[in-house]
């Protein structure tokens, strides 16, 4: 499980973002605005819009079109970056665990930052068929199947 927040047993947000799942990702961005650290809430805030706004090639006439809208998007990643990076540091724990760590691995992965999602892959144990799909949804959104060996 990505987040150690007080959450149902079953819940897996971690892996949902990584899936692409933007329903269960966005469910459990808006269940921490009960969180008691006003840092996550205000970042969950700002994530779930974003996650749920990512643009999709489908939804595009151009590539080109699409290629603007996800530049602009992840440009609204950097933002939640630099909002993240303004946590103090002492506020980045919770009674459970750091969870600035753990939002910083899903920020990573928004931004396009390959070696988390990497490690993030690797750590929830998924597949190659996975990996390659989650690289192109996050790293290289205009991957082609031919660019796969």
């Amino acid at each position: 499980m990505f987040f150690f927040l007080p959450l149902p047993p079953d819940h897996t947000s971690y892996s949902t973002t990584i899936r692409g799942l933007v329903k269960s990702t966005i469910f459990f961005l808006n269940s921490l605005s009960q969180h008691p650290s006003k840092y996550l809430q205000e970042l969950a805030d700002a994530l779930a819009p974003l996650i749920d706004g990512q643009p999709r090639l489908h939804a595009f006439h151009a590539e080109k079109d699409y290629a603007i809208a996800f530049r602009r998007w992840r440009d609204k990643i950097k933002a939640v970056r630099i909002q993240m990076d303004r946590v103090p540091t002492e506020e980045r724990q919770d009674d459970a665990e750091n969870w600035w760590d753990q939002l910083s691995d899903i920020v990573g992965v928004l931004e396009g930052r390959g070696e988390v999602l990497q490690r993030v892959c690797s750590e929830l144990g998924a597949d190659w068929k996975e990996v390659c799909v989650a690289w192109g949804i996050f790293i290289e959104p205009r991957l082609r199947r031919q660019d796969l060996p």
